[in-house]
């Protein structure tokens, strides 16, 4: 129903998929966090626990907020999460793989990818795993080439960082700690809009 209804776009995958550099990095991240008992404080605390430079972490955290499947409360990595967005995708990442390497698709999700501005092509995937640390137009934005990479992609996590998208344990944040002022300030500014509500 997300995709149906625009949640989740095709630019959003082709978004997605124009990361070059370290392959599945992007993924990684997201699953990570989606999945993450406790939200992530810093840029340090992912680098480390995926063993990979601040940097690399910080440049693919802005393209996952960028693209709206990942949200952030105070900036950097502080109390990092996934959005909707962000977790449909991951879902929608498991199904694709799946069904792939299962040898057959189902009608449902070759809609999901008609929506999507995604087709197979057998011959796009190692096309795609050939030149996945690449970007350019020809490889992500062809529509086979976009389904070939990102199949490219959560191989690359699985295989370097243990990513498993099935049956996906999803954690949703929904406590905020805005310190004492900060609570202070917050319900001062609650009864103040109450004036202003029907």
């Amino acid at each position: 129903m997300n995709v149906v209804f625009g949640n989740l776009t095709a630019e959003d995958v082709r978004f997605f998929g124009r990361t070059s550099g370290l392959a599945g990095l992007h993924l990684t991240l997201l699953f990570v966090i989606s999945t993450a008992s406790e939200e992530f404080s810093s840029t340090r605390d992912l680098a480390v626990k995926l063993q990979v430079s601040q940097g690399a972490v910080r440049e693919r955290l802005i393209r996952l907020a960028g693209c709206g499947m990942l949200r952030q409360f105070g900036g950097g990595a502080t109390l990092a999460g996934a959005t909707l967005k962000g977790r449909v995708f991951l879902d929608f990442c498991g199904v694709l793989r799946r069904e792939i390497n299962s040898g057959g698709m189902s009608a449902e999700l070759l809609h999901l990818m008609r929506l999507l501005d995604m087709r197979y092509a057998p011959s796009a995937l190692q096309f795609a795993r050939d030149s996945l640390h690449l970007a350019g137009p020809a490889l992500t934005e062809v529509p086979e080439m976009v389904t070939g990479r990102l199949v490219s992609t959560i191989e690359v996590a699985e295989e370097r960082w243990g990513v498993d998208l099935q049956d996906i344990p999803h954690v949703i944040h929904e406590s905020r700690d805005w310190g004492l002022a900060g609570d202070e300030l917050a319900r001062k500014f609650r009864e103040e809009s109450r004036r202003y509500d029907p």
